[in-house]
């Protein structure tokens, strides 16, 4: 067998290391909140909050707007209650950019975990 169980995590150890950031989102979002950001993945998985996906994986009108090199067209036709952004963020957020420029956004102080800020989009 190829199979070599040393290089892959105990599903244990994966989620170990996602229940900070997810337990955190899902404890300071209401259940109703949406939440914007590029890694979907767990946080979609294990939040249980609406998700808008900024790169369009799981929202089609939003990679409708990525095929035509729109990345911030998506703010238009979504308001997410908060958003999950990289700190620094990343060039793919440029779309989290704009909607920080249009919106009030104020950071979620009690969400600390490094890499990330959780911000609630106030208006």
């Amino acid at each position: 067998n190829s199979f070599n169980s040393r290089k892959y995590k105990k599903p244990e150890e994966v989620t170990r290391s996602i229940d900070r950031k997810i337990l955190l989102i899902s404890f300071l979002t209401p259940d109703s909140a949406s939440i914007a950001l590029v890694e979907i993945g767990t946080v979609a998985w294990y939040s249980e909050r609406e998700i808008i996906d900024i790169l369009g994986l799981v929202t089609p009108e939003v990679s409708e707007f990525i095929a035509r090199g729109e990345l911030s067209a998506w703010t238009d036709v979504y308001q997410p209650d908060y958003m999950l952004v990289h700190e620094p963020l990343w060039e793919l957020e440029v779309g989290l950019h704009a909607l920080m420029e249009k919106a009030t956004v104020t950071d979620v102080t009690e969400f600390n975990f490094p890499g990330f800020k959780l911000k609630r989009v106030v208006e």
